[in-house]
């Protein structure tokens, strides 16, 4: 079989550039929720470690890149508290919303911890911003890219 057709094992990732940051429009604070701090400072730990260890001389400068850019986004990095007011929606807020005849979850994280396969979207992206602030019955009129959809909120929770 090719190897364009091989996966290589998720285990490492060191094999591919580290992908590029999301810039933060001026003057915004680079806001994470305390497990995606922790993630990215054992990640930060587990490199370092590879790095004090033998390996491929190939993989080297892809690891260092990625330790550069961990240690950028840690040194900029502000753990937002959990908000004292529950039922409105602000960051690091689980938003179960119904679109169209789907019901889905998602979390308004940071966004360098942002991750569509688990639902957690960057606080900055545009369905999030129509998010924030409302609370549980909401109707929302949203733009999407398949186009103008209306969302429910059905509940926010912490």
């Amino acid at each position: 079989m090719s190897k364009a057709f091989t996966r290589e094992s998720d285990d490492d990732n060191e094999g591919a550039l580290p992908r590029p940051r999301a810039p933060l429009p001026q003057g915004v604070k680079n806001y994470i929720t305390a497990e995606g701090a922790q993630r990215l400072r054992e990640e930060l730990a587990a490199l370092l470690e590879r790095a004090h260890s033998s390996e491929k001389p190939e993989r080297k400068p892809l690891r260092d890149a990625r330790m550069r850019q961990l240690q950028e986004i840690i040194g900029s990095l502000v753990v937002a508290e959990v908000p004292h007011e529950r039922d409105v929606i602000r960051f690091d807020a689980r938003v179960t919303v119904r679109r169209e005849s789907t019901i889905e979850t998602y979390r308004l994280v940071g966004i360098d911890e942002a991750d569509l396969d688990r639902n957690e979207i960057s606080w900055l992206s545009p369905l999030a911003k129509v998010l924030l602030g409302k609370h549980a019955g909401d109707r929302i009129v949203f733009r999407s890219p398949s186009g103008m959809e209306e969302i429910t909120v059905l509940s926010v929770d912490y």
